[in-house]
C-alpha cells in the first residue's frame, strides 16, 4: 500500500498501519498520512539498530508502537514504548532509537 496525502473530500478514509509502506528516515515526508492545519500524522518505520537524531517539535506530539520496541528521548529523559503503548507530550526536543525495529504511528497536533 502506498502512502498520500489525503484531500479534504477524503476526512474519513481507513488506513491499514501494519500494512502501510513506509520510506526511510531521509524521505520522512512521503510517509504522511494525513496532514492539515491544524495536525498531521505519519508512519514512522525504523528497522534494527536505527535510530532517528534529535529534532525540535513545536507541536504536541503523540506517538503509538504498533509493533516492536522503541526508546524515545525526550529533553535528556528517555522511556522504552513496547507494541500497543502510547507516549503523549508537549513540545519538545525528540529522538528515538531501536534494537529489535519498530512501527510506530506519530501525530503532531499544532499548539
Amino acid at each position: 500500500m502506498s502512502l498520500r496525502i489525503l484531500d479534504r473530500r477524503e476526512m474519513m478514509k481507513i488506513i491499514d498501519l501494519q500494512q502501510c509502506d513506509a520510506e526511510e528516515y531521509v524521505k520522512r515526508d512521503k510517509n504522511v498520512l494525513f496532514h492539515n492545519d491544524r495536525f498531521k500524522t505519519r508512519i514512522i518505520v525504523l528497522e534494527p539498530g536505527k535510530s532517528i537524531p534529535k529534532c525540535t517539535m513545536e507541536s504536541h506530539i503523540i506517538f503509538v508502537v504498533i509493533a516492536g520496541e522503541v526508546t524515545i528521548h525526550k529533553n535528556g529523559e528517555f522511556e522504552r514504548l513496547k507494541a500497543n503503548q502510547m507516549l503523549v507530550s508537549e513540545p519538545a526536543d525528540f529522538s528515538m532509537e531501536t534494537d529489535i525495529g519498530a512501527r510506530i504511528l506519530g501525530v503532531q497536533i499544532k499548539v
